[in-house]
């Protein structure tokens, strides 16, 4: 177990902490609600830890190189009939954070 896990867990004070965690939670679900309820297709926007972060656009060499790789994957998934690929716009929820890669695989 992590050190700070359990010097929480030892803590007298462990119902309050959980009651926190669990506030913070809401707060943070709502946040995330709020966010798939505004996001748009025109702004890269991310949730990540609790936060909306919006990305600047990017420069012609990242664009290159995102087309070039998504060319790569495409034909490997095609070719092996092993999956699918997604580039822009393919917003991918995890546990805690939504993330918006630049190419995905899965």
């Amino acid at each position: 177990m992590d050190n700070v896990l359990k010097d929480i867990i030892d803590s007298p004070k462990l119902p309050d902490y959980v009651d926190e965690l669990q506030q913070y939670l809401l707060l943070e679900e709502a946040k995330r609600t709020a966010f798939y309820e505004n996001v748009s297709d025109d702004v890269k926007a991310e949730f990540i830890n609790g936060e909306v972060i919006c990305s600047s656009p990017a420069r012609d060499k990242h664009t290159v190189i995102v087309y070039n790789l998504s060319s790569i994957f495409i034909r490997f998934a095609r070719k092996n009939k092993a999956g699918v690929v997604r580039g822009k716009k393919s917003l991918v929820r995890l546990r805690r954070n939504d993330f918006e890669p630049d190419v995905c695989f899965f």
